[in-house]
């Protein structure tokens, strides 16, 4: 938590007196004040959600009230990414271009959900994902230090392929397209990470000249603007020369494209889906590999079940996944213990209207932010056992306790802005970690005397999380792990 502001007059919603301004930070302990704790600024209240059930009650029973986002000046209208879903408004027309289309926050979801978002459409990108798992797997292979790159680079693959047929480079070099869409994406987070500007925070701020002291934002702004526009309109523009030359896989975009949607729609999806899938999954893996290098036994007993369950001659698939109870906690677990997004993205209020709390009615005012605590929901006592500790078989129910809550109900997002690509998601976290386990031992790397060095926990602070950077050694488990890797 960050103090960035003390209001001076009385708080009149349910929450300690004259608390600060406080930016949600990537994990904080469990000392707060109720289901919720509301805090203001001039021109601004901001309600952070604390628990399960009030995110149920306030961003989904209530969702037709809370699923607009907050007016961010620089991250929205100067840096153009109010045009992208993440931060669109639900019910309003949003930023148009010529033809737009009416609701077009309904409308990206609707083209989100039939490419990604049933069983069937999954099903059908799963050749792609698992093409993806084995270039990770020969890149990965042998690494004693820094792992993160290798996912960064195998997560890019995978999301730009998905989304605009892009088949990048496995090369040490990304390619032209990729090397703008990552500048695209670490803007993107960097923008919108909690207490990123000022201007955010206090809007009246944007009235102010781009030529006094601190009017550098206006300039920034643009820059980052017109670097968006031109790595979306880059990303269209190759998947249609790959049409016009048949030679195009199928992707979000070409499949808009086919069936004649808006072009501004088909451009913002695309992107969206491209850095959103990429950053996210990152950060998962990112935090698979951290919880692996730190808990060898759960690992080992991942591997006892992969290799009674599959065997050793080939990967695990999505039609083993039902067999494999322990593996599929393990990535339940991951979820859960390293939620990706820790505070979400806000919601804001619509309107002015009544929240029954535990303690009683609290009333939310319109344009009010809603930040759901994510990080707090995934560890809370009350719904997890011991919730610090990395423990998939809080998820395996047996004959002395029912399995625990999965946390897919809360690291996803809430309501009409859950996210349209979880089952996606979950599906190629599956297929990562299973894949990661069945061919390769993981652990603390080791210095040049061959001391383990040691993994100090830790994340980053962005919308988006991911571990401190620490070294682990990724090593096949024997001959045949490596035939795995390199046989097909």
């Amino acid at each position: 938590m960050a103090r960035v502001y003390r209001n001076a007059r009385e708080i009149r919603y349910a929450s300690p007196a004259s608390l600060p301004l406080i930016v949600p930070s990537a994990h904080h302990d469990h000392n707060h004040t109720g289901d919720v704790t509301s805090l203001t600024m001039p021109g601004r209240t901001i309600i952070l959600v604390h628990t399960a059930s009030a995110a149920t009650s306030i961003l989904i029973h209530s969702s037709a009230l809370t699923s607009e986002r907050p007016v961010l000046p620089l991250a929205g209208a100067l840096c153009g990414y109010d045009t992208q879903l993440p931060l669109s408004q639900y019910t309003a027309d949003g930023p148009r271009a010529p033809g737009a289309v009416n609701n077009r926050v309904k409308a990206e979801r609707k083209c989100f959900h039939g490419f990604l978002g049933t069983p069937g459409a999954v099903a059908a990108l799963v050749p792609r994902v698992v093409d993806e798992v084995r270039d990770f797997l020969r890149a990965v292979e042998g690494t004693e230090g820094d792992v993160m790159h290798h996912i960064s680079r195998a997560t890019m693959r995978f999301s730009l392929r998905i989304a605009y047929g892009h088949k990048a480079d496995t090369g040490t070099a990304p390619d032209a397209f990729v090397r703008e869409v990552e500048i695209g994406s670490d803007n993107f987070f960097e923008m919108t990470k909690p207490g990123a500007s000022f201007v955010d925070l206090f809007p009246i701020l944007r009235h102010w000249p781009s030529w006094l002291p601190g009017g550098d934002f206006h300039r920034v702004g643009a820059q980052i603007r017109k670097h968006l526009e031109y790595t979306r309109d880059m990303g269209i523009t190759l998947v249609k020369q790959r049409m016009a030359h048949e030679s195009n896989e199928r992707s979000l975009a070409s499949s808009m494209i086919e069936t004649k949607e808006d072009e501004f729609l088909t451009t913002v999806a695309a992107f969206a889906l491209g850095t959103g899938a990429s950053d996210t999954t990152a950060s998962q893996l990112s935090g698979f590999f951290l919880a692996m290098a730190l808990n060898p036994d759960i690992q080992r007993a991942a591997q006892a079940e992969l290799d009674a369950v599959v065997g050793r001659s080939r990967l695990p698939t999505l039609e083993d996944q039902s067999s494999l109870p322990y593996v599929d906690a393990v990535c339940k677990e991951v979820l859960r213990w390293f939620v990706s997004a820790p505070a979400g993205l806000p919601h804001r209020a619509k309107q002015d209207f009544v929240y029954e709390s535990a303690t009683g009615p609290m009333l939310i005012p319109k344009d009010a932010m809603l930040v759901p605590n994510i990080w707090n929901m995934n560890r809370d006592p009350d719904r997890y056992v011991n919730p610090d500790k990395f423990d998939p078989t809080r998820f395996i129910a047996t004959k002395d306790k029912p399995a625990e809550e999965n946390p897919a109900k809360t690291s996803f997002g809430f309501g009409r802005r859950i996210c349209p690509g979880r089952l996606l998601a979950e599906s190629s976290l599956f297929l990562f970690c299973s894949a990661v386990l069945s061919v390769f031992d993981i652990g603390k790397a080791h210095d040049s005397e061959g001391k383990e060095i040691d993994i100090a926990l830790g994340f980053t602070t962005q919308t988006v999380i991911h571990p401190t950077p620490f070294k682990c050694s990724v090593r096949a488990r024997d001959g045949s792990a490596r035939s795995l890797i390199y046989g097909a």
